[in-house]
């Protein structure tokens, strides 16, 4: 805390001596604690490359920048200047990490899509009518499923056989990394890996789409609950990512995606690390304040959801939407992505951009 902070502190508690400045004196102590913790936390988060806790601060960032905006308003209010100046450089800061999504380029639409979408859905959750019912109406042409426990698979199977009669799985009911992939396409050279922990599974297979090859990544790495845990996902996500590019560059596939719930936000530098090694690009951006939607949460109020379940493109694709779609009675949302050639995106901009 500066000098001059704490001298215009001390003015502060001595006009509150009086009955009449106490509640202020109150007031302007609490608004500099929140505002002292947000700046903390900003602080801490300068450090998510390396520290697991200062990572799991950084995926806050949407949380932070309310925080800060609430703090700034009423520091303006007490004429807090100096405090203001710090929590307003803060917020600068934290806002470079989202406004790269929220002013990205309108999406391409108009032109047959490929649709898959990435659903978590809980392995301890019943409500498997719920979770098919979403499906359904969302129709996508492929379902990766995390989370998968066996009954749910064979709700599946029973009822959604003939809609998706090509399959790879591998459930599991004594944890939360069962996975599958169901497509209304023949797969090919599928495969389930792991890359770090021998229980959690990645899945991928190639599909042919619109007379090209697409390769399909699904994975659901560790969640970072501590170092080494921390360290666990982050490893996987390199290997991740080195195995998607060597594979992209030497198969000569079209198309690269990847899906799944990677248990980090946009807004940590270990996703956009993952970005630029994979060499893929963010179906998030372009959505605008859409890719703020939480696809997780740990209360059902904004405030407490992060966006945790993703999509990834590269090669001849390009993302034309991405939507979250409504709850299946598990702490995740699923998220139904699109994609289209990227030869045909230049032309449908030009045609967005008219039509406004």
């Amino acid at each position: 805390m500066s000098e001059q902070a704490t001298v215009d502190g001390a003015g502060e508690i001595a006009a509150g001596h009086g009955a009449d400045g106490r509640p202020r004196a109150i007031a302007v102590g609490v608004i500099r604690l929140m505002a002292t913790l947000c700046l903390a936390a900003t602080a801490l988060s300068l450090l998510a490359r390396y520290w697991w806790l200062a990572d799991l601060i950084a995926n806050l960032r949407v949380q932070l920048i309310t925080g800060l905006i609430f703090s700034l308003v009423c520091i303006i209010c007490v004429r807090q200047k100096r405090l203001a100046v710090c929590v307003m450089l803060a917020l600068i800061w934290h806002c470079s990490w989202i406004t790269p999504y929220l002013f990205a380029p309108q999406k391409p639409i108009g032109v047959r899509s490929l649709k898959i979408c990435t659903v978590n859905v809980l392995t301890q959750n019943s409500q498997h009518d719920k979770v098919l019912a979403v499906l359904k109406t969302a129709d996508p042409d492929v379902i990766a499923v995390l989370e998968l426990g066996t009954a749910l698979e064979s709700r599946f199977i029973e009822e959604l056989s003939d809609l998706y009669p090509y399959r790879i799985t591998q459930p599991s009911d004594g944890g939360n990394f069962g996975i599958g992939l169901w497509s209304k396409m023949p797969l090919q050279d599928e495969t389930i890996f792991n890359l770090t922990v021998p229980l959690v599974s990645s899945i991928s297979a190639t599909v042919s789409w619109e007379g090209q090859v697409v390769r399909l990544f699904a994975t659901h790495p560790i969640p970072p609950i501590n170092a080494r845990y921390f360290q666990a996902r982050n490893r996987h996500l390199e290997l991740l990512a080195d195995r998607i590019r060597k594979q992209s560059e030497t198969t000569g596939e079209a198309g690269t995606v990847v899906v799944g719930d990677l248990n980090l936000t946009p807004w940590s530098p270990w996703y956009q690390k993952f970005l630029m090694d994979a060499k893929v690009e963010d179906c998030a951006r372009g959505d605008r304040m859409a890719s703020l939607s939480p696809t997780w949460y740990r209360w059902p109020m904004f405030p407490f959801g992060l966006v945790l379940d993703h999509g990834f493109c590269g090669g001849t694709l390009v993302c034309s939407g991405r939507k979250v779609l409504e709850d299946i009675g598990s702490d995740h949302r699923p998220v139904l992505l699109e994609f289209i050639r990227r030869r045909e995106s230049p032309h449908l901009e030009v045609e967005n951009l008219e039509k406004k």
